[in-house]
């Protein structure tokens, strides 16, 4: 019995190091979400530091001292809040890649790159569970968050996404009727350990949600013949590069709460 305290005891010592060692850094607060189908002036204003480029889209410029705490291991976790809409939607994590200074900018002028993708739940804001979290390994990003030479050029921005109209909640929700805001988000980043940055880091984004359907020209879901390629230019030679792919499907398990 003495034997089997001390494994406990040494294996909750462990644990709680291990806890400790993580931080967290909020990016997002409680934004919310619009119909997607209205003009951004129809909405509130938002928190400082937070902009809202679409009723479906916000941004945020990520902290030089946040970058600075990020370590060798990184998390990205969104939390997700039912307002009035109680359907599945979509919705997408980004990464915008901003010229140095600008105090905003224009998604169509920026390089973006999508880091985590999600679906939502059907969800009532009046019964429980009424908010969902997602969390993805975004490790590999650390590196390029941190790169001097990219610093130098580039702030970075996180990207908020999720489309949603409140249609339904206003006649199905007790509450709903007449509202427009359909969710609330908040974005943080889980980190831990230390971060040895490499050198000579290339950063090339070669594609943010392309669709591939039967009407697109070069694309395709026609069984068997569904493709589309990409053409990019690697500026120098390279060893052990490795490509990250994001990948939605059409058949998803719906859940239902």
């Amino acid at each position: 019995m003495k034997y089997f305290t001390l494994i406990l005891f040494c294996i909750f010592i462990l644990c709680n190091q291990q806890v400790k060692s993580q931080q967290k850094y909020r990016l997002m607060n409680a934004v919310t979400f619009y119909d997607g189908y209205k003009t951004v002036a129809d909405t509130p204003a938002t928190a400082a530091g937070v902009i809202r480029l679409r009723n479906d889209l916000y941004t945020t410029k990520i902290q030089h001292k946040t970058i600075a705490a990020l370590g060798n291991e990184l998390q990205l976790l969104v939390t997700l809040k039912a307002a009035c809409d109680n359907y599945d939607r979509i919705g997408a994590v980004n990464l915008a890649v901003v010229p140095k200074g600008l105090m905003q900018y224009e998604t169509d002028k920026v390089q973006r790159i999508e880091l985590g993708r999600f679906i939502t739940p059907f969800m009532n804001k009046n019964k429980m569970p009424d908010s969902i979290q997602y969390t993805f390994n975004i490790t590999n990003m650390a590196g390029i968050l941190k790169d001097k030479s990219l610093n130098q050029q580039y702030d970075f921005w996180l990207e908020l996404e999720v489309f949603g109209v409140p249609y339904a909640a206003n006649k199905e929700v007790p509450g709903c009727a007449g509202r427009n805001d359909v969710f609330i988000g908040s974005v943080d980043f889980i980190t831990a350990g230390k971060l040895k940055v490499q050198k000579n880091n290339s950063l090339i984004p070669v594609a943010k949600g392309f669709q591939l359907n039967n009407y697109q020209e070069g694309a395709s879901d026609v069984k068997g013949s569904s493709f589309k390629t990409f053409e990019i230019e690697i500026p120098r030679l390279m060893n052990n590069a490795v490509l990250y792919l994001i990948i939605s499907v059409a058949l998803l398990q719906r859940l239902v709460l």
